[in-house]
Parts: structure tokens; sequence; C-alpha cells
């Protein structure tokens, strides 16, 4: 049985070069990466035990590019409730996930 939720480290990615420089690291010392967007598995899902755990939590900007046409750029540890928040005042809506909470980058995989 597989067990969840005990990583040995966390890398908290603020920018593209944080998630790259900690992918190079770790590929390069030839371990396992868990990834997570964000997090919001209650069945520990979201971390493994053992090995680095590469959290996309600050990766949460959403920017409507274009109202009109409804282009939205998401970061990949966006959750749902704070795209629905960004949307609101533009006039757009999505439909996706079950909670506010549930990670952008999670669900879309």
């Amino acid at each position: 049985m597989t067990s969840y939720g005990s990583p040995d480290g966390v890398v908290h990615a603020r920018t593209a070069a944080d998630v790259a420089g900690a992918v190079d690291r770790i590929r390069d010392s030839g371990t396992s990466l868990t990834v997570r967007s964000g997090g919001h598995s209650v069945a520990r899902h979201s971390a493994a035990d053992g090995g680095p755990l590469l959290d996309l939590g600050g990766l949460d900007d959403v920017r409507v590019l274009d109202s009109a046409t409804g282009l939205v750029r998401l970061g990949a540890g966006a959750t749902w409730g704070r795209v629905a928040d960004r949307l609101a005042p533009h006039g757009l809506a999505i439909s996706s996930g079950d909670t506010r909470s549930v990670g952008v980058g999670g669900l879309a995989l």
C-alpha cells in the first residue's frame, strides 16, 4: 500500500525560473518528484512519502488578457475560486471543479 503526505522537502516555486531550477536539481539527483498544484486532495495524494515536492501554489496569477474574447491566462497554482473571483468583474465565468479550493493544474490534467 502506498502512503502519502510526508515529502522529504518542499520547494515553493514563485516563478517559472524557480520551477526550472528545481526540476534541473531534482533530475540531476535521480530522485522522483511530486508536483502539487492546488493541493486540494483530502486523501493527501498531493504529496508522496519521501522525495521532494514541488509546490506550484505561488504561481497563482490569473489574468484576463481580452475580456471581449474571454482570453485568460491561468497560473498552474491557481485555484478555481481565484479564477472565478478574477473573471466575475469582467462578466466572465467558467465551470470547473466542485469547490473553490480545487487547483487548476490538477483538474486540467
